[in-house]
C-alpha cells in the first residue's frame, strides 16, 4: 500500500486588499522553485520536471493549480490567488488526479475552493487594519530547516523488549520515553553511559530487588533508524536498553494500554543522568503569545536543538513527541514517535496528526502545550538561573495617598514561581520597580534554593511604601520579577516575565496597578467564513470550518463548538495579531433533523451561527441507472440498504448504497 504525506497550508496572510490572481505560468514557476527548494544535490533532474494535473476554479478566477511532480515523485496545489501562502499542499510521493482521489482529498479541495471564493467576495470592514507581516505578525527572516532527527521509532517491539511484563506482555515504552530516546540517539548523548546511575523504579526494585537500574555504555553504533522484522537481536537490545532507561529516569507508569510520564520530569532527567546542558528547561506555552511562542521554537529547530513537545487533546488524552524542522508559513516538522507514520509539518496550534486531509479538528493535539527546549550536550556554562513566575497578583487595584510627594503605602501581593532547570537554584528573587523602562528600586527581595521540577513556592508579601520616584503624573511605572545567581549583582527578568508586569499608572494622589506590559492590544475576532464540510448522513462525521480574522492584539484561547444549545467539543486557538487562519471541529450527529451550532468564545460570546440539515442517507440523489455492477462485495466502506439504513455489508443479491453510490451486488459474487 502506498503512504502518502501530505501538508496542508492554507493561512491568509491579508497581503493585500484586493484580489491578485496567479496566472498558469506564474504557479508553474512557484511550483519549480518549490520543488528547487526541496531538491537534494545530486538528484535526478527529470525530478524536478512538473506537469499540470488540473486547474480548480472558473476562467476568470482560478482557485488553485495542481501540479505533478517529475516520474511518481509527488505534487504541488499552487494557489491561484496571492494573497495566501503559495503552496496549500503537496506530497512526496505518488501523483494527483482529478478523475482518481480519495474522497478526503475531494473534500478538502472543494474546502479549498470555497474558502478562497469567499476571501474574495469577503468585505473589506476591518481588513486596513490587518498588517502584511509574515510569520504571524513579525518581521523575521527564517529559513528552512530540515527534520534533525532520523530515526522513526515507537513504543512497541522492539522498543519494548526491556519494559516491565505485564499479564505475559510488555508494556509499551511510553511515549515521553519515545521521544527522549530519539532526540538522545540524534545527539548521541551521553558519549558513553549515564552520568549517574539511574534510581531503580517500582519495576525494577520489585522484579530484580535492585537499587539503581543497569549501568553500562550505550551502543549508539548497533541503533538504527529504522526498525524491522529482520534487526540483530543486538540492534533491538541496544535501543530497548535506551528506552527503559529513560522512562526509568521519569518515573513512566506502565500499563498494558499505555504508559504516561509528567513532562515536568523530562528536563531534570536529561540533565541529571544523561549529559545534557544545565540551561534545558522546560516552558509552557500559556506564558508567551503566538508570536513569541513560535519564534522561540524556530530558534530552538534552527540551532539544531530537536524540541520534545507536549500537548494535550480535549478528547485523547496527551502526546509527547519532537518538534525538529521547519518549512515557511510558522510549519514545524513533527515526529510523533509512531515509527515514522504521519510526521510531516504542522502549524503548533494545529496538532492534529488524524485530521482529514488537514482540516484539522476538535481531537488534535491543541491545549496545554509545554516544550522542553535548550536540549543539547552540557557545557558546563549555566547562563541564568531560570525560575518561572506563575503568578503575581496585587489584593488592591487602586492605592491613594495623602500628598503627591509621598509614597503610597504598602501593597500586599501574592507571589508565585518555581525552578524549571534540573538542578537545585542559590538565588535571590525580587520585585523591581521600574521608571520609564530603568530599574529605579528593589521593593523586595529574598534568597532561595528552589528545588527543581517540583511544584511552587508561593509567597505573600508585603511591599515595601515606593510612589515619589512616580511624581504626580504621566510617569510609565511598572513591578517586574527578577531574579539572579548569588554571586552576580546583575539582576535578570525571570524567564516569562513579560506575562506577568503589572503596570503603574499615577495620578495625582491615586496610582492604579494593572495586570500587562505596557499594555497588550485586545484581540479583535470575526468571523470570514463558515461552512460545513461533510456527507450531511446520520452517524457520519461532519466538519465545521470557521475562517477567522484577528484585527487586534495576539489572541491564545479556547473556542468552544455548541450544538442545538449545548457544548460538544471545543479547541485551543492561536492567532496572532492581524492574521486570517481557519479552525474546524468535528461533529456526528446520531438522528435525522436539524441541528443548530454556533461557536463562543471562552466568555460565552457567540461569534457565529449556522445550521445543518442531516439525512438518512443521500440515495435520493442517485439514479437507478447509475447503478454499476460489483464483481465482488467489498467490506472497507459504507454500506445503506435502499430504505437509508447503516448495514455492515449486504448478505443477499440486490441493489445498495456503496461510499455514497449506488451499486448492484449481484447472485454470485
Amino acid at each position: 500500500m502506498r503512504r502518502l504525506f501530505v501538508l496542508i497550508v492554507l493561512h491568509f496572510s491579508a497581503h493585500c486588499l484586493y484580489a491578485q490572481f496567479v496566472s498558469l505560468q506564474e504557479a508553474e514557476s512557484k511550483a519549480k522553485a518549490f520543488v528547487l527548494s526541496r531538491q537534494t544535490r545530486g538528484a535526478d533532474k527529470a525530478a524536478l520536471d512538473v506537469s499540470l494535473a488540473f486547474k480548480y476554479g472558473s476562467s476568470m478566477a482560478v482557485d488553485f493549480y495542481a501540479f505533478n511532480i517529475g516520474r511518481g515523485q509527488g505534487f504541488a496545489i499552487v494557489s491561484g490567488d496571492s494573497r495566501t501562502e503559495d503552496i496549500l499542499a503537496y506530497a512526496d510521493s505518488g501523483g494527483i488526479d482529478l478523475n482518481d482521489m480519495p474522497d478526503g482529498m475531494s473534500v478538502l479541495l472543494r474546502s479549498y475552493q470555497q474558502e478562497l471564493s469567499s476571501l474574495r467576495h469577503a468585505t473589506a470592514a476591518g481588513k486596513d487594519e490587518m498588517s502584511s507581516r509574515d510569520n504571524g505578525g513579525r518581521n523575521v527572516q527564517r529559513h528552512m530547516v530540515t527534520p534533525l532527527v532520523k530515526a522513526q521509532w515507537n513504543q512497541m517491539w522492539p522498543y519494548n523488549l526491556q519494559c516491565p511484563v505485564l499479564n505475559g506482555r510488555h508494556a509499551p515504552t511510553g511515549c515521553v520515553a519515545t521521544a527522549m530516546a530519539q532526540v538522545m540517539y540524534t545527539q548521541r548523548c551521553p558519549d558513553i553511559k549515564t552520568t549517574h546511575p539511574v534510581p531503580a523504579d517500582k519495576y525494577e526494585r520489585h522484579e530484580v530487588g535492585h537499587e539503581q537500574m543497569p549501568w553500562h555504555a550505550f551502543r549508539w553504533n548497533m541503533m538504527t533508524d529504522n526498525y524491522l522484522q529482520d534487526s540483530s537481536n543486538e540492534e533491538n537490545e541496544a535501543v530497548a536498553y535506551l528506552m527503559r532507561l529513560c522512562g526509568a529516569a521519569v518515573k513512566m507508569e506502565y500499563t498494558e494500554q499505555g504508559s504516561s510520564a509528567p513532562d515536568n520530569l523530562i528536563v531534570p532527567a536529561m540533565v541529571n543522568y544523561f549529559g545534557y546542558d544545565a540551561d534545558a528547561r522546560l516552558v509552557i506555552r500559556d506564558y508567551y503569545t503566538t508570536e513569541e511562542w513560535n519564534d522561540m521554537i524556530y530558534q530552538e529547530v534552527a540551532a539544531g536543538r530537536p524540541v520534545i513537545y507536549v500537548a494535550s487533546s480535549p478528547t485523547d488524552g496527551s502526546h509527547a513527541f519532537v518538534c525538529d524542522g521547519y518549512q515557511k508559513g510558522d510549519y514545524f516538522h513533527i515526529n510523533w514517535g509512531w515509527g515514522g507514520s504521519r510526521n510531516g509539518f504542522f502549524r503548533l496550534s494545529v496538532l492534529n496528526a488524524y485530521a482529514p486531509e488537514g482540516l484539522g479538528n476538535t481531537e488534535g493535539y491543541t491545549i496545554f502545550h509545554s516544550a522542553a527546549v535548550g536540549l543539547q550536550p552540557e557545557n558546563n556554562i549555566v547562563e541564568r538561573p531560570l525560575i518561572q513566575v506563575s503568578e503575581l497578583n496585587f489584593d488592591k487595584q487602586l492605592i491613594s495617598r495623602q500628598d503627591v510627594d509621598q509614597d503610597f503605602p504598602s501593597i500586599a501581593c501574592t507571589f508565585s514561581f518555581k525552578n524549571i532547570m534540573a538542578q537545585p537554584l542559590n538565588v535571590e528573587l525580587a520585585l523591581g520597580l521600574y521608571v520609564n523602562g530603568k530599574l529605579n528600586d528593589i521593593l523586595f527581595s529574598q534568597e532561595f534554593t528552589p528545588l527543581p521540577a517540583f511544584g511552587e513556592k508561593s509567597l505573600n508579601l508585603s511591599l515595601k511604601p515606593f510612589g515619589h520616584q512616580l511624581g504626580d503624573m504621566n510617569t510609565l511605572g511598572a513591578i517586574v520579577p527578577l531574579c539572579r545567581k548569588k554571586d552576580n549583582a546583575e539582576w535578570m527578568k525571570c524567564t516569562n516575565t513579560d506575562a506577568f508586569i503589572s503596570t503603574l499608572k499615577v495620578k495625582h494622589f491615586k496610582m492604579g496597578i494593572t495586570r500587562g506590559d505596557m499594555p497588550h492590544e485586545k484581540p479583535k475576532l470575526a468571523v470570514v467564513n463558515m461552512q460545513v464540510i461533510g456527507s450531511k448522513i446520520v452517524d457520519d462525521d461532519q466538519f465545521v470550518r470557521v475562517v477567522i480574522s484577528n484585527t487586534g492584539g495576539s489572541f491564545s484561547d479556547r473556542l468552544y463548538f455548541s450544538v442545538n444549545g449545548k457544548m460538544y467539543g471545543y479547541t485551543g486557538v492561536y492567532l496572532p495579531a492581524g492574521a486570517i487562519d481557519s479552525v474546524a471541529f468535528t461533529f456526528r450527529p446520531k438522528q435525522v433533523g436539524q441541528y443548530v451550532f454556533s461557536v463562543e468564545n471562552a466568555q460565552g460570546i457567540q461569534l457565529c451561527q449556522g445550521k445543518m440539515d442531516i439525512v438518512a442517507t443521500d440515495i435520493g440523489s442517485l439514479l437507478l441507472p447509475d447503478a454499476s455492477q460489483h464483481d465482488r462485495c467489498p467490506n472497507a466502506g459504507k454500506w445503506f440498504d435502499l430504505s437509508g439504513r447503516r448495514i455492515v455489508r449486504p448478505n443477499l443479491p440486490g441493489i445498495y448504497i456503496f461510499n455514497g453510490r449506488k451499486i448492484i451486488v449481484p447472485q454470485d459474487r
